[in-house]
């Protein structure tokens, strides 16, 4: 049975929140706490994932790395590969404190690639899962219509892409249709229609925050 993790829809404000995720969140990153706390709940040890569009600083790869069998992740901002770089931008987003805490050996158990959605580098059917957080918001359709072809590429058959996006900066028809031309379908329920209880964020013009699971389909049979 689906648990109700498994609904594609908008956050609320009395959704669960991980303030203290491997590093402390700062305050701005407003949707980030519940963003990270629900897409955790998808990962196994197991599961081979990738990070896609991981960020420098942001923690989530951190948590795969502590939680998954193996662990990518990759971004288009050079300073991935560096750990020194990572570093830096860990204590300037959180501070000097935050950075100590994080486990020496986290970093090494990353496998991490400079890299654009539109051509990854790795190999065919190769992942259990994809997570996708707060990327779609900065892609223009264009590309992330390639992303998905990428991402059917690289994921096994029957595997998942968990992702989080802004609206109204994503269009959710244009995104449901681009992810079903690359071979996707939605994994569990779908509300779309928007809560009175909605988490948003007027620092940027109102923003709301989806997150959204789908499924790679299967090839029909010959």
């Amino acid at each position: 049975m689906l648990t109700e993790a498994w609904t594609s829809r908008f956050f609320k404000h009395d959704d669960r929140k991980e303030s203290d995720f491997v590093l402390k969140l700062p305050d701005a990153w407003w949707s980030r706490s519940c963003e990270y706390g629900w897409a955790a709940s998808f990962v196994e040890a197991d599961d081979i994932v990738l990070d896609a569009a991981s960020g420098i600083s942001h923690p989530f790869k951190f948590h795969l790395a502590a939680s998954a069998k193996t662990v990518y992740a990759c971004d288009i901002d050079s300073r991935i590969t560096d750990d020194q770089a990572i570093l830096e931008d860990v204590t300037k987003d959180f501070g000097p404190e935050e950075t100590a805490r994080l486990p020496e050996d986290l970093l090494r158990n990353i496998h991490r690639a400079e890299a654009n959605l539109t051509s990854l580098p790795y190999e065919d059917a190769f992942f259990d899962k994809i997570f996708c957080i707060s990327v779609m918001e900065h892609l223009d359709v264009s590309v992330q219509k390639r992303a998905w072809e990428q991402f059917s590429r690289i994921l096994k058959p029957d595997g998942y892409v968990i992702m989080t996006f802004d609206y109204p900066t994503v269009d959710i028809n244009i995104l449901e249709t681009l992810a079903e031309l690359g071979g996707f379908e939605y994994a569990g329920r779908v509300e779309s229609e928007m809560p009175a209880d909605a988490l948003f964020n007027d620092q940027w013009g109102r923003l709301y925050c989806y997150r959204a699971i789908f499924r790679k389909k299967k090839p029909p049979s010959t």
